[in-house]
């Protein structure tokens, strides 16, 4: 199925008709929970408010050899900006060392670096700079209309062969189309598609919208909105599935973006999908309060 057939899909247009509403609405909380790293009450009124209370702490080492740390959505942009475009550079000169510094960079922005598996990623710099060149292609290709083929792109001589939490990231700064695909924006996906569900009267969810949540949260955080009859599964550790999850993702959220009315498409020097990616990443933190209302 490509960008064309998927986006045409009944279940598909019902569902993005309703999140262009949502995107719309506010109220008092619109989403809240504890956040238990800085021990208080997080909340947003409107999913763009959600953008706005953007907060992710963070500390990186640059391809310069400089420190950048932050925690606003400004301070994000601005090291995913400086990373993303020395890791472009490097694949289109073949520079293998300098991807596997730039890569670095990503995973400590990203909270990944503390993790062996994830560092690992780095370690191997010629086949990580191979699998960001062609399978940065192939996704560009697929995010363009070419048809989604797993078999190809997850060929490991000429596709992507791996798209973990770590990889999202390096495809974003790649390619700023797909959004990172993390724990945290696949619980929101969930949830908006949870509460589609059950305002349209659905006691079952079509298979074209039926997103994979990633696990909850180190400290407890809820991360599948699954209720009865309306169940989700987790992305596990089949790499195909979390890809699909991104691409559709990103469709999904473009095409709500291109309805001008939306207080994400006026915003002039930030990237729309970018900013709602970040909003749904705030949100997708803990999803307690909009499965055990009596939590609040």
């Amino acid at each position: 199925m490509n960008k064309e057939q998927y986006l045409s899909d009944d279940n598909v247009s019902d569902f993005i008709s309703w999140l262009i509403d949502e995107i719309q609405k506010e109220r008092n909380p619109y989403h809240s929970y504890f956040n238990r790293n800085r021990k208080e009450e997080w909340y947003c009124s409107s999913i763009f408010n959600a953008y706005e209370n953007y907060y992710w702490p963070f500390s990186c080492v640059m391809p310069n050899g400089d420190k950048s740390t932050g925690n606003s959505f400004v301070d994000s942009e601005v090291t995913l900006g400086i990373l993303s475009n020395s890791l472009v550079n490097s694949i289109e000169s073949g520079d293998a060392e300098m991807v596997a510094m730039c890569c670095s960079g990503i995973l400590q922005w990203g909270g990944l670096w503390g993790i062996s598996s994830y560092r690992r990623l780095v370690s191997d710099k010629v086949d990580l700079l191979k699998d960001l060149r062609e399978g940065g292609k192939n996704l560009n290709e697929i995010l363009a209309g070419q048809e989604f083929r797993s078999d190809k792109l997850f060929d490991k001589e000429r596709g992507v062969g791996t798209f973990n939490s770590g990889y999202s990231k390096f495809y974003h700064c790649i390619i700023p189309e797909i959004v990172i695909y993390d724990s945290r924006v696949a619980a929101t996906m969930c949830l908006f598609v949870r509460k589609y569900c059950q305002e349209s009267g659905y006691n079952t969810i079509h298979e074209n919208i039926r997103f994979r949540h990633g696990p909850d949260g180190r400290s407890g955080q809820v991360r599948d909105p699954s209720t009865d009859g309306l169940h989700f599964k987790g992305c596990g550790q089949d790499d195909s599935i979390r890809a699909y999850c991104a691409i559709r993702t990103s469709w999904i959220l473009d095409k709500a973006l291109q309805n001008a009315e939306n207080r994400f498409s006026a915003l002039d020097e930030t990237s729309p999908l970018r900013a709602i990616e970040a909003a749904l990443f705030m949100i997708g933190y803990d999803l307690s309060h909009a499965i055990y209302p009596s939590a609040k």
